[in-house]
């Protein structure tokens, strides 16, 4: 939430409404991160796409 606020008073008055969508795009991101961080310290599961696109590639037969 603090990220939001913090990204829409820097980037909204120069920016206007893209400025309130990158701050939206970076808040959202930030929690993103913080979620898999405390998933992956926590619980020991990773929980990120690069985990799933790196088991994917490894069951494909190399040709």
């Amino acid at each position: 939430m603090a990220t939001l606020v913090v990204g829409n008073w820097l980037l909204v008055p120069s920016l206007h409404l893209t400025g309130a969508a990158l701050a939206a795009l970076i808040a959202i991101t930030v929690w993103s991160v913080g979620l898999w961080l405390i998933a992956l310290r926590l619980a020991k599961i990773d929980v990120s796409i690069l985990q799933w696109l790196r088991s994917r590639r490894a069951a494909v037969p190399a040709e």
